[in-house]
Parts: structure tokens; C-alpha cells; sequence
């Protein structure tokens, strides 16, 4: 069963916990049996051999006394001797009269026998009582001969008894008492050993708990949790050899996995290692791309201001043009006009038109030069596109690449990004520059019809 550490460590402190709870538990419950024990013995046991003794004594100081009531012959002494026989007597009857109730109120095993103890020694007491009381008087009385006679007729033999019945009784409550504290002891080394053996349970259970733990966590860890720190360490600073301790880590402990952890860096960084290189000979392949672009570029330029001078020429052609046509329109006017001014005026206007004639023929060539040109240029800008078209393709997959690579290759995949809005940009350039130029071949080849149309006419 996979108990986590901290259940582990629950139980191990829970169960001791428990143990010491349920010997204190044990040892209060004792200590009250044993306490309510001492106080059935101190109030019950002991309390009535104390009555007991204290009634025998006053028996005995009655009895004195009424001897000594009778051997006394001053008056002072004869009174203070008959309040001491009154005394003892009342002493005797409330000692009697305790010891009753407290012989009622038990209920020990051998309540019944104490019970009977009692009932001699109140037997006694019945007619030993009269007898001492007669004794008084009569030595009150000045009868002296005959309390002598009563004492040692009636008196010392029931006195003798009483005391018997007292010592029976209190040899009997001393046997209890003896009983009790031998049960008492018996049921305290009973306790005792018990107590003893649920703290030996308690103790050997914390150890064999402890041990155990000890063991499942340094099989959880595989190491020393010193070395396995050091361990962590040094695969945090970039230590990539083998640690020691490695081989001897059980399969699935932090050790072990801290080895497969370094294991698998390892192999990531030779990855990354290979992506970057990768990335780095198509990042060279890339920037000669863009050179190649960027001189296609360049030729483009130079090919577009060729396109324009040309036109620029054309323009200043078809200026010439109308200017000529213009002062031959004039000069045909004027002909007709001063048709008859002369010979002279006529061949003037035929040289013009050959002139004119000549003009056309040289902006048909230049136009032809124009529209040739222009397909030339068309012929450049396909490169352009092709040009940029894999430039297009080679920054995507540059970016590609730089995206596995992941933050190591971020830069290359802003370089990438630029390059692909460098090549969508040349190639939109590129369309735009092949509309124009297409413009210009139509308008190339109209005026070139339009002239060719005009040498016809001046020809003819």
C-alpha cells in the first residue's frame, strides 16, 4: 500500500500518541479504583476498628473509674471519680451507637460476620451497662461491701466478655483490613505489569515505526537528502555528468528520476544544439538570397531608369513630331494658299516632308527599341518574382525552424519575418512595375501603328 509521507509520518507519531493516551486513560481509572479503594478503607474498615478501640477503651476507663469509685473515701474524690464513670459511660453508648451505624452501612464480603461481632459485643454491653451503673450507686449510696461483692460477682466477668467480644471484633476487622491491602497490592502489581508492558508495546511500536519510515523515505529519495541537494545543484548550474549515486538509486526514487531528468536535458541540449546549427546555414542561405534579391533589386532599378529615359526620349520624339507636323500643316496652308509664290516654296515643303518622313521612320524604330526593351524588362521582373518567391519560401521556413528551436531561435524568427515582409513587398513591387510596364508596351505599340501609319502617307 503507497502511503504518502505525510500519512507516514501521522501514523507514527499518532500511534504512540494513542498508546499514551490509553495508558493515561489506564492509569487514571486505576488511580481512581484506588483512591475510592483508600477511602472505603480509611472510612470503613479502618473507621470501624477505630470505633471499635475507642469503644473498648472507654469500657476500660468505666470500669476504672467505678473501681475507683468505690475504693475512694474523700468526697472530692468520690464525685470526681462518679463523673468519670458518668463519662465513660456515655462515651461507651456513642461509640456503640457509631459503630452500629457504621457496621449497617457496610457492605463487605464478610458484612454478615461483622454484623454478628457487633451483636455480641452490644449483647455484652446490655448487661454489662446495668451492672456498672448498679456499682455506681451503690458505692454512691456508701454501700461499699455490696458494689465490691457485685464487681466481683457480676462486674470483672461480663467486663472480661466485653473485652473478648471487642478484640474478636477488632482481630476481625484487622484480618479485613490485611485482606483489602493485599487485593489492593495484587490488583496494583497487576496494573503496574500492564502499564509496563503497554509502554514496552509503545515503545517497540515507535522504533519499529520509526525504522520503517526511515527506510520507505530514503527508498522514496534514493539518496541522503544532503546528497540528493548536491545532486540538484548541480544540474542546476548546467553539470550534465553523471552523478554518483546514480546506479544504486532504487527505479522510480528522486534520485533516479533526477538522473533521467539530466538524461533528457542532455538530450535537449544536443537538439537544440543541431536546430541552431540548422538554423544558422539556412539563416547563410537566407542572406544570400537577399543579396541575390537585393541585386536583382538594383538591376531592376536600372532597368526601370532605362525605361525611363527611353520614354522621356520617346515624348521629346513625339514633340518634334507634332512641331513638324504642325509647321507642315502651316506650310501647307501657305502652299495652298501661295500656291502660285513659287517652285521655290514647293520643293521647300517636300524637303520638309521628307524631313518628316525621316523624323516617323526614327520614332518607329525607337518605339520598336521601346517595346523591346520592355520585354526585357518583363523577362527581369519574372526573375524578381522568382527571386522573391523563394525568398518568400526560405524565410518560412526559417521561421519554421526558428519556432522549434523556441527561445533560442526567437531572433531568427523576427529576421525570418522581416525577410517574407521584405519579398511580399518586393514581389507586390514587382507586379506593380510588370502593369506599367505592360502600359507602356500598349502605348509603344499604338504610337509605333500611328507612325507607321504617317511614314505610309508621306510616302505616298
Amino acid at each position: 500500500m503507497n502511503l504518502t509521507v505525510k500519512l507516514k509520518l501521522g501514523l507514527s507519531f499518532a500511534a504512540p500518541t494513542l498508546i499514551v493516551l490509553l495508558v493515561s486513560a489506564l492509569a487514571i481509572v486505576e488511580l481512581a479504583k484506588f483512591n475510592r479503594a483508600f477511602s472505603d478503607y480509611v472510612e470503613g474498615v479502618n473507621a470501624r476498628e477505630e470505633l471499635a478501640s475507642a469503644l473498648l477503651i472507654a469500657a476500660q476507663r468505666r470500669a476504672v473509674a467505678a473501681r475507683n469509685l468505690v475504693l475512694v473515701t474523700s468526697e472530692a474524690d468520690l464525685k470526681l471519680e462518679h463523673a468519670a464513670v458518668l463519662d465513660a459511660h456515655r462515651d461507651v453508648q456513642t461509640h456503640l451507637g457509631d459503630l452500629k451505624t457504621a457496621v449497617a452501612r457496610s457492605t463487605s464480603a464478610d458484612a454478615n460476620e461483622e454484623k454478628q461481632l457487633f451483636a455480641e459485643i452490644a449483647r455484652v454491653e446490655s448487661l454489662y451497662g446495668p451492672v456498672a451503673l448498679d456499682i455506681v450507686e451503690r458505692a454512691v449510696a456508701g454501700q461499699r461491701e455490696e458494689a465490691i461483692v457485685r464487681i466481683n460477682q457480676d462486674c470483672i466477668p461480663l467486663l472480661r466478655q466485653l473485652l473478648a467480644a471487642g478484640e474478636a471484633y477488632m482481630h476481625h476487622s484487622r484480618e479485613a483490613a490485611n485482606a483489602e491491602v493485599e487485593a489492593e497490592r495484587a490488583t496494583y502489581e497487576t496494573q503496574r505489569n500492564l502499564m509496563i508492558g503497554v509502554c514496552v508495546i509503545a515503545v517497540l511500536l515507535a522504533l519499529g515505526l520509526g525504522i520503517g519510515i526511515v527506510r520507505s523515505l530514503l527508498r522514496t529519495l534514493g539518496a541522503e537528502p544532503l546528497d540528493l541537494s548536491a545532486a540538484a545543484r548541480r544540474v542546476a548550474s548546467g553539470d550534465m555528468r553523471n552523478m554518483p549515486g546514480i546506479e544504486q538509486a532504487p527505479a522510480g526514487s528522486v534520485m533516479a528520476s533526477l538522473g533521467e531528468m539530466q538524461r533528457s536535458l542532455g538530450e535537449l541540449i544536443g537538439q537544440v544544439r543541431r536546430s541552431a546549427e540548422t538554423i544558422s546555414s539556412a539563416a547563410e542561405e537566407l542572406s544570400q538570397s537577399t543579396e541575390q534579391a537585393s541585386a536583382g533589386v538594383i538591376s531592376q532599378k536600372l532597368e526601370v531608369d532605362q525605361v525611363a529615359t527611353a520614354i522621356h526620349q520617346m515624348a521629346a520624339t513625339v514633340l518634334e513630331v507634332a512641331r513638324n507636323s504642325e509647321e507642315a500643316a502651316s506650310a501647307a496652308i501657305s502652299a495652298d494658299q501661295q500656291a502660285q509664290t513659287g517652285e521655290a516654296t514647293a520643293r521647300q515643303a517636300v524637303v520638309q516632308i521628307k524631313q518628316l518622313a525621316d523624323e516617323v521612320d526614327k520614332s518607329s524604330a525607337a518605339m520598336a527599341r521601346l517595346k523591346n526593351e520592355s520585354e526585357r524588362i518583363g523577362g527581369v521582373l519574372d526573375v524578381i518574382k522568382s527571386v522573391a518567391d523563394q525568398t518568400n519560401l526560405l524565410a518560412l521556413n526559417a521561421a519554421i525552424e526558428a519556432a522549434r528551436a523556441g527561445d533560442a531561435g526567437r531572433g531568427f524568427a523576427v529576421v525570418a519575418d522581416e525577410v517574407r515582409t521584405l519579398a511580399r513587398r518586393t514581389q507586390d513591387a514587382t507586379v506593380e512595375i510588370q502593369s506599367l510596364i505592360e502600359g507602356l508596351q500598349r502605348i509603344a505599340e499604338e504610337s509605333a501603328n500611328t507612325m507607321q501609319g504617317c511614314s505610309e502617307l508621306t510616302a505616298s
